[in-house]
Parts: C-alpha cells; structure tokens; sequence
C-alpha cells in the first residue's frame, strides 16, 4: 500500500514497471521473512488459510447469527464449516483463493449439516439465500437504472 500511496503521490500509474517491480521486492522479502518465522510447514499452513480466508465472512455471519442462541458456532465447528466452504469452492479447487460465488452450495450444505446443530445449519442456510438473492436484486437495480 506504500508503494501505490507514494507512486500516486508522485504521478506514476500502478502499472509502471518501476512500480510492479518494487511490489514484487516487498512480497519477495514478506515471504521470506515468513518463511524464516513460520519455517517450511508454518508458511504452507498460512497460504492455505489465507486461500481460505475470503469466505470466512460467511462463517462470521453464521457464527454472528447463532451467539445468543442456546447453541453458537464452536471454534471447531467455525474451522469446519470455513475448511468446506473453501473445499467447496470452484476457485479453491482450482489452486487459487475461496470466492463464496464459485462455492458449490448444496455440496456445502450437504457435508455442513454433519456438523451443524439444526439452529446453525439454519443460519448456513439464510447465507446461501442470500447469495443467491444478492445477484438478482443487483441485476434489478441495474435494469431500473438502465430505464430511467
């Protein structure tokens, strides 16, 4: 974020060379100053939760949804759920990050019930509505722009 602050600051595009080279250089020594905290086994253990990382906003939403019932979302169910949600995610399976838009939903839910009490597997479940609805309300509002 320094780089692109101070590259905007100085007029250079993002896209300068100059510029990717500096960012490879700082993700370079990141790396390798994680590689030297972590060691070999901590530093794969990392990239795969942060290749999992952005769906755990759902898991948050679940776990936000069920804390004051008689049953919220364990620690371990909360690692469970977050580990099949990124299994379950075209893009995860693909090498890359988690995108709660490529998650297989009824794959999810199927493996989620195993381990979800039926008040959190409710929860889950108003998650994946609204992914679904997210999309279509989205494309109204874009329709009804488009008419005016």
């Amino acid at each position: 974020m320094d780089i692109l602050y101070t590259a905007d600051q100085q007029g250079v595009p993002a896209n300068d060379s100059a510029v990717r080279s500096l960012m490879q250089q700082d993700r370079n020594e990141m790396m390798a100053s994680d590689q030297a905290v972590l060691g070999d086994s901590g530093l794969r253990q990392l990239k795969q939760y942060n290749r999992a990382l952005p769906v755990a906003w759902v898991v948050n939403q679940v776990a936000m949804d069920v804390a004051l019932t008689p049953t919220p979302l364990s620690g371990a169910q909360a690692d469970q759920l977050g580990q099949i949600l990124a299994n379950a995610s075209a893009t995860y399976q693909g090498g890359g990050a988690a995108n709660a838009a490529t998650v297989n939903w009824p794959a999810a839910l199927g493996q989620a019930q195993g381990i979800l009490t039926p008040t959190q597997f409710a929860a889950l479940q108003a998650q994946y509505y609204q992914s679904q609805l997210n999309p279509l309300v989205a494309q109204f509002r874009n329709q009804e722009k488009a008419a005016r």
